[in-house]
C-alpha cells in the first residue's frame, strides 16, 4: 500500500486529485449556459411552488418574485445586487419545504458563479 503524505497551502479553484490514476474533472459551464439553466430551474421552483402552496407562507409573493428574478436576468446588463436580493427574499420564504429550498440554493449558487 503507498502512503501520501501532502501538505498544502490555500488552494485555489475546485478540482483536485491525489494519488495514481487520480483525475480531478472541473466542470466549467459558460455563463449563457448558467443562465439558461437558471431559468429552468426557477420554471420548476414556480411550479414546486403551486404544488406546495399550502405550505409556503405567501407563496403568491415568491412567486411573483422568482418572475421578476427571470425578468431581471433577461436584460442585457442585470442588476445582480437585485436578483440576489430577490433570491434571499425566495430562499427564507421556502426554507421549510426541501425541494424548494435545494432548488433555491442551487439557483443561487448558479449566479454567483456567472455574475463573480
Amino acid at each position: 500500500m503507498d502512503y501520501y503524505n501532502i501538505k498544502t497551502g490555500s488552494i485555489v479553484g475546485s478540482a483536485v486529485a491525489v494519488g495514481p490514476k487520480a483525475k480531478a474533472v472541473q466542470a466549467n459551464i459558460s455563463g449563457r449556459e448558467s443562465l439558461h439553466e437558471v431559468t429552468a430551474d426557477l420554471d420548476r421552483v414556480i411550479l414546486l411552488l403551486e404544488e406546495h402552496r399550502t405550505e409556503v407562507p405567501h407563496s403568491e409573493a415568491i412567486e411573483q418574485f422568482a418572475v421578476m428574478v427571470k425578468e431581471e436576468l433577461a436584460q442585457d446588463d442585470p442588476d445582480v445586487g437585485l436578483v440576489h436580493k430577490l433570491l434571499a427574499r425566495i430562499a427564507a420564504g421556502v426554507s421549510a419545504v426541501g425541494a424548494l429550498a435545494e432548488a433555491i440554493t442551487k439557483i443561487q449558487d448558479l449566479i454567483s458563479h456567472v455574475f463573480k
